[in-house]
């Protein structure tokens, strides 16, 4: 089954910085995005920082990263409990384990050890 397409956070308003676009903050250098996202980071932990809002719902929203090539690419994601009504919601955020099911849709199994003794054996016969 094909997964459905998800829409990116286009653009987010970031306190004391102003509104930033998805282009924008991709084109920023590591250090400063980086910081950015440390910052609203420290905030949703109660520490002095920054919050960020979906400039389409208003709701709050933090930097990841996703991996293209190798090279971390930033951009802003709904934190959990986001407006799902939002044009640019990605859905439920979701937990490692259940990340890793949805890849293997379930047909990802652990070999115990006796397994593995007798898979060697039949393919050293």
């Amino acid at each position: 089954m094909a997964r459905a397409p998800q829409r990116i956070i286009d653009a987010a308003f970031v306190e004391r910085i102003g509104p930033i676009t998805a282009h924008e903050l991709l084109t920023m250098p590591d250090d400063s995005w980086g910081l950015i996202r440390d910052r609203i980071t420290d905030r949703r932990n109660g520490k002095d920082g920054l919050v960020a809002w979906c400039m389409a719902c208003e709701s709050p929203v933090y930097i990841r990263t996703s991996k293209l090539r190798g090279i971390a690419r930033p951009l802003f994601q709904h934190y959990s409990g986001s407006d799902p009504t939002c044009r640019w919601y990605q859905g439920r955020n979701l937990k490692p384990d259940d990340a890793r099911a949805a890849q293997y849709q379930g047909r990802q199994e652990s070999i115990s050890p006796p397994d593995v003794r007798a898979s060697r054996a039949t393919c050293r016969a």
